[in-house]
């Protein structure tokens, strides 16, 4: 599986590079570049969703400044999963990849 960002919010752009850190993102791609890429190597796109809805960008944004609660973890995804499948104000896409 690969997240690619799809469109960075300026007021969420600390947000970003946090969560970016904390999870180990390395780079960053845009949903065209990433399934080009992918596709010149005998891969597949298996399934795509959509994460990073503002619900979620907002929770992660009140753990950066130490207001986290777990229980808003649960409901913050549950919240994203709902909407997995629209694009309109997702920050990521997730593509899973099969191998022809």
């Amino acid at each position: 599986m690969i997240t690619a960002l799809l469109k960075l919010a300026p007021n969420f752009l600390v947000t970003h590079l946090f969560h970016d850190r904390k999870i180990g993102h390395l780079r960053r791609y845009n949903e065209e570049t990433l399934l080009n890429k992918f596709n010149n190597f005998n891969y597949r796109v298996k399934n795509v969703y959509y994460s990073g809805h503002f619900k979620k960008v907002l929770v992660t944004s009140l753990t950066i400044l130490g207001l986290h609660k777990e229980r808003w973890d649960r409901w913050c995804e549950e919240c994203d999963r709902k909407k997995e499948r629209k694009k309109y104000i997702a920050s990521n896409v997730c593509v899973i990849f099969e191998r022809l």
